[in-house]
């Protein structure tokens, strides 16, 4: 029985007695010591461009030590803008080595976070798109239960509604493109230069990148489908041909990989597949049958008619052999048209009846 069950019922027959519900002891986190060790990431929802209907999305990136942020526009907090930003952050600094997110599931899957009846977590293994490309780099992901855990990146939400919407109004500029062309053409190394602090340790957090790691084989969105008969796979209900090569063959599982820049590239284990989208599936061959000789309604009747005698109802029910027009005289006690006799009785000559003297 749940707990708010019980209480519910103790309250309706007035044997609850409410108590204060005291707060959690909480104890203030230190900054991290180095930089690029915790990286803090949130999307604000605000009206950054008035004169655009509805209400954009500002993607910020806080780094945790020093407080240096990196901020890019988009419709909203969706896993295309924290591709962006995230490797955006790489490219300038390196790999971080954890980053702070909520629980919205754009960074934490919904079913990790199922427990049983032992509170013990059902699937903590299923990854989204985001958390994926993470784990590729070794990033880990902590789980914020609160805003107030992340709260250096919060309050880096109130500088940029300050300062950025009134540079954005300034410079008339109405457009998400122009807006992240003036975030990445200076607006977020000022900011940088005002309120960044030094770390405590001087040494580096970030883990270089290496020369092999392609980040747009990275960031993408990465998803299993099966080679067809036909050396076609399909993919947003289009078909993509692929090049027939010995390490492939049908019902083979290939990764399909849809990139930031909206292309596709198809992999198989290692090695990537040349694939050339066709505007429809070509149509397979289908063998002709031969026509099936069949006799003609009036033949089956035929047939039907001669052999109805050894059928379960000619056997077992005689009446059902005679016609209608048989049983309909035979109960009335006539003869049909055309006949000249009963069954039993002979006729003495035709026009006599046999039974009476004269007939009328």
């Amino acid at each position: 029985m749940h707990a708010e069950t019980l209480r519910l019922w103790l309250k309706a027959e007035g044997l609850w007695l409410p108590r204060r519900k005291r707060k959690a002891h909480r104890k203030r986190r230190e900054r991290r010591f180095r930089y690029g060790e915790l990286l803090q990431l949130d999307g604000s929802i605000h009206a950054w461009l008035p004169d655009m209907e509805g209400k954009q999305c500002l993607m910020n990136m806080v780094d945790d030590a020093t407080g240096k942020t990196l901020a890019l526009m988009d419709t909203g907090e969706t896993t295309r803008a924290a591709f962006a930003l995230l490797k955006w952050w790489i490219s300038e600094a390196g790999i971080p080595q954890a980053i702070y997110v909520d629980l919205k599931s754009l960074y934490i899957s919904p079913k990790a976070l199922k427990q049983d009846d032992e509170a013990l977590l059902v699937e903590p293994d299923w990854l989204t798109h985001f958390s994926k490309a993470c784990k590729k780099l070794g990033i880990e992901i902590i789980k914020a239960y609160s805003p107030q855990a992340k709260g250096r990146v919060e309050r880096s939400h109130g500088v940029y509604q300050d300062r950025l919407v009134k540079a954005l109004k300034l410079k008339g500029i109405q457009r998400i493109e122009e807006a992240n062309a003036l975030l990445s053409g200076g607006f977020v190394n000022q900011l940088n230069a005002k309120f960044a602090k030094a770390p405590a340790d001087s040494e580096d957090g970030h883990v270089p990148l290496l020369g092999g790691e392609d980040l747009d084989q990275i960031f993408c969105w990465e998803e299993t489908r099966q080679v067809n008969n036909d050396w076609t796979i399909r993919y947003e209900n289009q078909f993509y041909q692929l090049e027939k090569k010995a390490c492939v063959r049908p019902k083979q599982t290939m990764t399909v990989r849809r990139h930031l820049d909206h292309s596709l590239s198809v992999w198989h284990k290692k090695v990537r597949l040349k694939a050339i989208r066709i505007d429809t599936k070509p149509a397979t061959t289908v063998r002709k049958q031969k026509p099936k000789k069949t006799a003609s309604g009036t033949v089956l009747s035929k047939h039907s008619t001669l052999n109805r005698h050894k059928t379960p109802w000619g056997k077992f029910n005689p009446e059902w052999l005679k016609s209608k027009k048989e049983k309909t005289s035979q109960q009335s006690g006539h003869l049909p048209t055309g006949s000249t006799s009963l069954p039993g009785v002979k006729l003495e000559h035709p026009g006599t009846c046999g039974l009476v003297d004269k007939c009328p």
